[in-house]
């Protein structure tokens, strides 16, 4: 079997379980135990396999199968225009569906728009205790953490969609609903973090006199702010290349000191 095939083949049995929106190139390549830069060149990228997938699904898409579609599409649109210029009709059509099927699915705009916000944080949510994993399993945090930064950063950029959208989820947080399911989300991931730095302040890996929180709060910070500098300046950004030393810099600040 060719590679692509093997690439389709894994990525089918993932689309099996879940909505083709929740798939990502790291995903498939993890499915596999190949990197997701092979699987880029072998199918493009997320949207592009996503759309070869749409487009070997059998007639008459189940339920699940549509709702998937609009919600794949409607990534795409409001990474591409921001919430406030996207309109369902975009949606539909990106999606190869009537704007009837989409209203079908979902009340409105803002009732699409919080149910991919909903979906795509359920998503990042499920694949950090992985994270979480890989730094309690390598002795040297400073490797460990290098290894997480690289792992984080190659899922971005791997469906290049998401951290524009996920900015444009931020801009709109004065909102409501956005904000409770924003700060849901990162107190969720502060509580995982702070978790670990305490077990590892145990264990004497990480200094005691650090506030947990403040240090998942500086992490979660950064790894935002260099979402944003990358999709700003993705020419010269190269966010897994400062993984190394963004993870040298926060361990000279959180390493324990002999002397105390």
């Amino acid at each position: 079997m060719h590679m692509k095939e093997r690439i389709l083949a894994a990525a089918r049995e993932l689309a099996a379980t879940k909505p083709l929106d929740q798939i990502s190139l790291a995903e498939v390549a993890r499915q596999l135990g190949i990197s997701w830069p092979t699987v880029r060149r072998h199918v493009g990228d997320a949207k592009q396999l996503r759309a070869l997938l749409a487009d070997q699904q059998p007639p008459g898409l189940s339920h699940v199968d549509t709702r998937g579609r609009i919600l794949q599409a409607a990534a795409t649109i409001f990474a591409r225009h921001g919430y406030s210029e996207a309109t369902l009709d975009q949606v539909a059509a990106e999606a190869g569906l009537t704007k009837g099927s989409v209203y079908w699915h979902f009340a409105s705009k803002s009732d699409l728009f919080l149910t991919l916000l909903d979906v795509r944080i359920q998503a990042q949510l499920a694949g950090f205790p992985a994270l979480i994993q890989t730094l309690s399993q390598t002795p040297d945090f400073q490797s460990g953490l290098a290894s997480v930064l690289t792992l984080q950063f190659q899922s971005f950029l791997a469906d290049p969609d998401w951290p524009r959208l996920f900015l444009e989820f931020a801009s709109r947080s004065r909102e409501r609903g956005l904000q409770e399911r924003l700060a849901g989300y990162y107190l969720a991931i502060r509580e995982a973090l702070s978790t670990e730095i305490k077990r590892m302040q145990a264990e004497g890996l990480i200094a005691s006199d650090i506030d947990p929180v403040a240090l998942a709060i500086l992490y979660t910070a950064m790894l935002d702010g260099l979402m944003e500098a990358w999709v700003i300046d993705p020419v010269r950004i190269d966010p897994p290349a400062l993984a190394s030393s963004l993870a040298r810099l926060l361990w000279q600040g959180a390493r324990p000191n002999p002397s105390l």
